[in-house]
C-alpha cells in the first residue's frame, strides 16, 4: 500500500491518528502546519460523524476550478455512507514517496451519475498560512474583534438577552465592522466570526426599526370594522411599507412558534439567544397582515395568472407584482 492509497484508507474510516503519522512534524499542507490542516480535517470528520456515517466512500474526480487540469487536480470526493454528504480532496504523491493533500471547493467527479446534495468545506484562513505577517491594522482589529466576541460568549452564552444588550454591542464596534470591508472573507477566522454575529444581529436590529409602526398598526386595527371592505383595503395599504420591511421576517427566524410566544423564547444568533418578547408586536402584526393582505391582493390583482406565469406583464407590473395598493391605484381605487 502506497502511502496515497494509505492517506485516502484513513479518511474513509475518519481515523485522524493514523493519518498524523503519515505526515513529518513540520511539514507544510496547503500552506500551513500539519496541526491546524488535520484539526480542521477533524472538524469535518466530526459534521460525518454527527450526521450518523460510520464510513466514507471515496470516489475519484478532479478540481474543475478556473486554471486547474485533472493532472495537477486529481483527488477524491468522500460521501458519507448515511448523510450521503462530501468532501473533497486533492491528493498527490512525489516520487520519493511525500504526500501532499489539500481540500477542494470546485471538486468534479470523473463518474457524473453520482449525485452530490450537500458539501462539506473548510478554509485555511489567511492568518493561519505559514508566512503570514500580522500588519499593526491587522493586529489591532484582530484583538477588538476577538475582545467582542468574547465579551458576550463570557457574560451571555446561557442567557437570553434584550435589545438593549445588542444593540449597545452593535453601535460600540459599527466602526470595527465597517473596517472588515477591506479584508477577504477568509481572511481570519476571527474576522468572520465577528462578521457572521454582527450582521446576524443587526438584521434582528433592523426589524425593531419597524416596532412602532407594527403597534400603531395593531391598535388601529381595532378600531376598524373588518368587514368594510374599504375600512380593511385602507389599513393594509397604510401600512403596506411595513409589511414589506417584515415580509422574510418569519421565514427567516422560524425557529419559534408565532402563536405561542412564551417569556422563555428565543432567536438563536450564532451562540447568543434574543429575547423574542422585544418582537411581539411585529409577530402580531405579521400575523394579521398575512392573514388578509394576499387574500385582497389576490383580489384586486390587475393581471390574471396565466398571464404571470406565462411572464407577459410589462416590467411595471413584474416590480410591482406584490403591491397591493399598486393594483388598487391602477383599479382606480381612492382611499
Amino acid at each position: 500500500m502506497t502511502k496515497k492509497d494509505f492517506v485516502v484508507n484513513c479518511i474513509q474510516h475518519m481515523d485522524i491518528e493514523s493519518l498524523d503519522l503519515v505526515f513529518n512534524a513540520n511539514q507544510i499542507l496547503q500552506e500551513t502546519t500539519k496541526e491546524i490542516f488535520l484539526k480542521k480535517l477533524n472538524t469535518v470528520f466530526a459534521i460525518f460523524k454527527k450526521s450518523g456515517d460510520t464510513e466514507l466512500i471515496p470516489y475519484i474526480g478532479y478540481c474543475n476550478a478556473y486554471g486547474c487540469t485533472k493532472e495537477q487536480g486529481e483527488g477524491y470526493s468522500f460521501e458519507g455512507n448515511k448523510s450521503k454528504k462530501h468532501f473533497s480532496i486533492l491528493l498527490f504523491e512525489s516520487k520519493d514517496g511525500e504526500v501532499f493533500i489539500e481540500n477542494c471547493h470546485d471538486f468534479e467527479l470523473s463518474d457524473n451519475t453520482i449525485e452530490i446534495k450537500e458539501i462539506i468545506k473548510f478554509y485555511i484562513y489567511e492568518d493561519e498560512k505559514i508566512d503570514f505577517i500580522a500588519d499593526p491594522k491587522y493586529s489591532a482589529t484582530h484583538t477588538i474583534c476577538s475582545g467582542a466576541l468574547i465579551q458576550l460568549q463570557k457574560h451571555y452564552t446561557n442567557t437570553i438577552i434584550d435589545k438593549t444588550i445588542y444593540t449597545a454591542w452593535l453601535d460600540k464596534f459599527k466602526l470595527t465592522h465597517l473596517s472588515l470591508n477591506t479584508y477577504a472573507y477568509t481572511h481570519s477566522y476571527v474576522f468572520e466570526r465577528f462578521d457572521n454575529l454582527y450582521l446576524g444581529l443587526k438584521e434582528l436590529a433592523n426589524y425593531l426599526e419597524n416596532d412602532n409602526s407594527a403597534k400603531n398598526a395593531l391598535h388601529e386595527f381595532e378600531e376598524i370594522d373588518i368587514h368594510n371592505e374599504e375600512d380593511l383595503l385602507k389599513w393594509l395599504v397604510k401600512y403596506e411599507k411595513t409589511a414589506d420591511n417584515l415580509v422574510l421576517f418569519l421565514e427567516i427566524h422560524g425557529d419559534i412558534n408565532p402563536y405561542k410566544l412564551e417569556e422563555s423564547s428565543y432567536f438563536e444568533i450564532e451562540f447568543l439567544k434574543i429575547d423574542v418578547t422585544d418582537f411581539k408586536n411585529i409577530i402580531r402584526f405579521k400575523i394579521l397582515v398575512d392573514e388578509y393582505y394576499w387574500e385582497m391582493l389576490d383580489r384586486y390583482k390587475t393581471y390574471d395568472n396565466n398571464e404571470e406565469s406565462s411572464n407577459q406583464r410589462d416590467l411595471e407590473i413584474t416590480e410591482n407584482s406584490t403591491s397591493l395598493s399598486y393594483h388598487l391605484n391602477k383599479r382606480g381605487f381612492q382611499l
